[in-house]
């Protein structure tokens, strides 16, 4: 598993939320939280760990970026039930049949699927559930299109704001081999300025600070994030996506 984002882990806290509270729930109504133990695979900063963890699990969590995982410490030192895993995912090392279950929230386009669905068969337990989660942006409104046009412009590998779930959805079929569910939750998210600016400039397609016309691209987002704020505070139309289903 190699991640795109090397260099853009310093935006990552302040620019990423969270995911819809029901679609915690729907874990915690499959995975009773008493005692179980989750992998929450490409755990990033803690994100979505944090959710687990303020539920009762116990949650390893794996990731390979070094500097993400120094923020995960950070960011859940609190939580004596979080267990940081330097592994890939598809490598985790944790101990055969040993999870009740295993999370990926926004990092199953970036894995390598054959070698961790192997993994997966190998760490969970029987009958356990493994959840694919996204924020799925919707872009049916003015700011969205207008911000999608900046991005065409000036970023090659931008294909739509949703592209990582896109991919994910594509790769359900062949990786959830007996099937599985899907869940769509409204999940608006309402960033600062500056927060917005950073989930922006997180994003894999996004240019870096070495490239050509950055501080172009960086100026334009920073004058449409000004004309369409309100009070300081971008709402930004999102899903909450979860795919689900037992791999064993």
């Amino acid at each position: 598993m190699e991640y795109p984002y090397q260099h853009k882990t310093s935006f990552y806290k302040e620019g990423r939320l969270g995911y819809s509270e029901e679609a915690v729930q729907l874990i915690t109504d499959l995975v009773p939280s008493l005692h179980s133990v989750i992998a929450d695979i490409g755990s990033g900063t803690g994100i979505f760990s944090s959710a687990l963890l303020e539920k009762g699990y116990i949650v390893y969590g794996v990731e390979p970026n070094s500097e993400l995982q120094k923020k995960a410490k950070s960011y859940l030192y609190q939580y004596k039930r979080f267990f940081p895993v330097d592994a890939f995912a598809e490598n985790t090392a944790l101990p055969d049949c040993s999870m009740d279950a295993i999370t990926v929230a926004s990092a199953f386009h970036w894995l390598k699927a054959s070698p961790f669905l192997y993994e997966c068969r190998r760490i969970l337990k029987p009958e356990a559930y493994v959840f694919l989660l996204y924020n799925v942006r919707q872009t049916d409104d003015m700011f969205s299109q207008k911000q999608a046009c900046i991005c065409k412009r000036y970023c090659p590998g931008f294909f739509s704001f949703s592209h990582g779930a896109e991919k994910a959805k594509q790769r359900c079929s062949a990786f959830f081999v007996n099937g599985y569910e899907e869940r769509l939750y409204s999940h608006n998210l309402v960033y600062t300025e500056e927060q917005f600016l950073s989930r922006c400039m997180s994003s894999s397609y996004s240019l870096n600070h070495t490239q050509k016309d950055y501080i172009l691209y960086k100026q334009e987002l920073e004058n449409l994030i000004a004309e369409y704020s309100k009070e300081n505070l971008i709402t930004i139309h999102n899903q909450t996506a979860v795919w689900y289903g037992k791999v064993k």
